[in-house]
């Protein structure tokens, strides 16, 4: 009797402590339950996008370029707020997921980004074919834009024959400007100056008693100068020798010039020229013969050139240039010099950069 009371103590015993666990295992379930409803509202207390704003609310750019955009949203509680980005011209402008730029044609277009309740802020963009600042000349290509140095040629007008290591040519300050403006073999850019390539390629190459050359009793020579100036030859070399692969044309048809001129601008790849004294129109482009650098042309047939014996660019119809103030090399055209700088011979031609 006494054994079967005893069981049925501990089976009661048994039911009470079950019970209580139960009862514990519920408070848990409960006390987690009411744990992630807090984390929901707290999450849920986010505040949205009060306001939203861009770096930069507008741009003036060419084709080619590419930057980043970056949007700061407001309060700092929506910082991480989700931002589409969309642009409006497409031909002109693309934008990606994360506010990367790039200008692909010339016109306008609106960059947008927006939050997802609706708050936005907007770029400008402009996209011309190219933009000078006093020190640079930066043009759309189909390869990418390129930025050329604007060098301006010193005055060499002096009677000293020493002065030329202090003062350069026109085509050196023309392989300067091409020099620091396209890759070289490694597909590299670097930086040159005309002084860089006249005491470094140039004498280096002649030597100094071809870099400074009296003129004798030329009047028309010693008039103006007290060196020689470098050829198109020499100028062809000194770009190899920096690794820019280029092709000199001495002799040409009128047509042919237009065409491979022409051919070679609209692929964005720079064009060195000889222009003459001819007077057209009652205008003449130089005084005597002299390097133009031309680095684009428009859709009108308008080239976009640099005159290292200035400082800003300047645009001219192709077959203006070619017909009336180009001419072919004749003579000694071959020499590192132009020993015969007051007529065509050895000063025509167009170096094409590859």
């Amino acid at each position: 009797m006494r054994m079967k009371r005893c069981g049925l103590i501990l089976f009661a015993l048994m039911l009470c402590f079950s019970a209580v666990a139960q009862t514990s295992l519920a408070a848990d379930a409960e006390a987690k339950a009411k744990a992630g409803t807090t984390v929901e509202k707290t999450t849920s207390r986010v505040k949205k996008p009060t306001s939203i704003k861009l770096n930069n609310a507008s741009c003036i750019t060419v084709p080619g370029k590419k930057f980043t955009l970056k949007a700061t949203v407001s309060p700092k509680s929506a910082a991480k707020a989700k931002v589409v980005w969309k642009s409006s011209n497409e031909k002109v402008a693309k934008v990606s997921r994360k506010g990367r730029v790039t200008i692909v044609g010339i016109g306008t277009a609106r960059i947008t980004a927006k939050t997802e309740n609706g708050k936005k802020a907007v770029c400008k963009i402009e996209s011309r074919q190219y933009i000078k600042s006093s020190s640079k000349l930066s043009i759309g290509t189909p390869d990418g834009a390129k930025d050329y140095k604007i060098y301006y040629q010193a005055n060499y007008r002096t009677n000293s024959g020493g002065m030329y290591y202090r003062t350069y040519g026109c085509v050196v300050t023309a392989v300067a400007i091409i020099a620091s403006a396209c890759k070289d073999k490694d597909g590299e850019i670097h930086s040159y100056t005309p002084k860089d390539i006249h005491e470094g390629s140039e004498k280096s190459k002649y030597s100094e008693k071809y870099a400074v050359k009296k003129m004798g009793n030329n009047s028309e020579l010693s008039r103006w100068y007290d060196r020689a100036a470098i050829s198109l030859r020499t100028a062809s070399t000194i770009l190899k020798d920096i690794g820019i692969k280029n092709k000199v044309v001495y002799t040409f048809t009128k047509a042919k010039a237009k065409k491979e001129i022409r051919k070679q601008l609209k692929q964005g790849k720079p064009v060195i020229v000889k222009a003459n004294n001819n007077m057209h129109n009652g205008i003449r482009l130089t005084n005597e013969h002299h390097a133009l650098v031309l680095v684009g042309i428009d859709s009108k047939d308008q080239i976009i050139y640099l005159d290292p014996g200035r400082t800003w660019p300047y645009t001219l119809k192709l077959s203006t240039l070619v017909d009336y103030y180009m001419t072919p090399a004749s003579g000694n055209y071959k020499s590192a010099y132009m020993t015969d700088f007051a007529s065509s011979k050895s000063a025509g031609g167009y170096i094409l950069i590859e």
